[in-house]
């Protein structure tokens, strides 16, 4: 099957290592100042590449990279392509199979067949020559059920052999940066809202990170344990993908610190950047959304939320809000088919003695 990647500027790191794994030649499609694909990779992995820049990268299979509020207008441009195909979005967001699934039909065009990913399978950047920093191990992927989540798998196994079948519930409520981001972005709020640059994971205040990251993350776990998915916790989730390529540590800090990839991770130019725009409308507040809906409390997510919302000065709820009940339609049974152990819904309200975010 041929591989087409179409995105932002990770695309083309993915396109590097989709054709670095597969040995076969990967179509990138066009981006802002994109003149030329990639000929080699370089860092983790090293070797000759083929990927190339083409205007209409026609594929059986794409890998779509971007941010989850960028997607409708990438999909949107590309919609014909995609028309029948099959179809990764990486990172997709909350939801992101049924929001894509409902952009088809909208359009009224034939839907792929589609699955999303937790984030993107690779960090890097270059053209020409592919600096890769680091590569998601064991990265969780799934479609709207198992029959899509092993069409899709299959179709992308021999350019991306990290990714693993999973379920909507862990892919949907396990991305690791829509927490991480807006908690560590607004404990700097102050450097950010002034415009000072520093690196993020290096002098990003992360000592204090760890207290107020955990107690919004345990109620991220009750809801993914309640839907039936894989519940691990965000430093977890970072020692699985990272920790073959030098990320060590017990504690959110220790892992962010020694993983050599986040070394150079600038701080955000601006509040108004997607660690706030992208991750909190498409990930976190789908979670608030959820969990009203099981009847369990989170107030430190809730926290989080009404702290980015006044920081930017508009409200960040509303853009997944018609998702969330497909979604959970579609989660619970396509847990239990992957054997995870559906609970009953209680209603639960867990720690509230550790402060998530703070400017000061």
């Amino acid at each position: 099957m041929a591989l087409a990647v179409i995105g932002d500027s990770q695309a083309v790191v993915v396109a590097g290592l989709a054709s670095h794994c597969s040995g076969r030649t990967v179509l990138l499609g066009p981006g802002p100042d994109r003149t030329h694909g990639a000929v080699r990779i370089e860092g983790l992995n090293s070797g000759p590449v083929d990927v190339c820049v083409v205007d209409r990268p026609t594929g059986d299979v794409y890998v779509a990279v971007t941010t989850s509020g960028r997607l409708e207008s990438l999909l949107a441009e590309h919609r014909q392509l995609l028309a029948g195909r099959v179809l990764l979005v990486a990172p997709g967001g909350f939801g992101a199979v049924v929001r894509v699934r409902r952009l088809f039909e909208q359009w009224g065009v034939e839907p792929p067949v589609v699955a999303e990913a937790t984030g993107f399978p690779a960090l890097g950047g270059g053209e020409g020559t592919v600096v890769l920093r680091g590569i998601k191990r064991s990265m969780p992927m799934a479609g709207i059920d198992a029959e899509a989540t092993d069409e899709v798998h299959r179709a992308l196994r021999g350019y991306l052999p990290d990714l693993v079948p999973s379920d909507l519930a862990t892919t949907s409520l396990s991305n690791t940066n829509h927490l991480l981001h807006p908690v560590i972005t607004l404990l700097n709020a102050d450097r950010v809202v002034g415009g000072e640059a520093f690196l993020l994971y290096r002098d990003g205040r992360l000592a204090e990170l760890v207290d107020r990251l955990a107690a919004a993350d345990e109620e991220r776990l009750a809801l993914v344990e309640q839907l039936g998915g894989e519940a691990l916790s965000i430093t977890d989730w970072l020692l699985r993908f990272y920790g073959d390529q030098g990320m060590t540590g017990t504690t959110i800090d220790e892992c962010l610190a020694s993983f050599p990839g986040f070394a150079d991770v600038p701080s955000p130019p601006s509040p108004n950047y997607r660690y706030l725009t992208d991750d909190v409308p498409y990930g976190l507040a789908g979670y608030a959304a959820v969990a009203e809906r099981l009847g369990i409390d989170v107030p430190r997510i809730n926290a989080v939320i009404t702290a980015a919302e006044e920081l930017l000065g508009r409200p960040l709820r509303a853009e997944i809000s018609s998702v969330v009940d497909p979604f959970l339609e579609a989660a619970a049974p396509v847990a239990a088919a992957g054997g995870w152990a559906r609970r009953p819904v209680v209603s639960r309200s867990i720690r509230k003695d550790c402060d998530v975010v703070g400017t000061e």
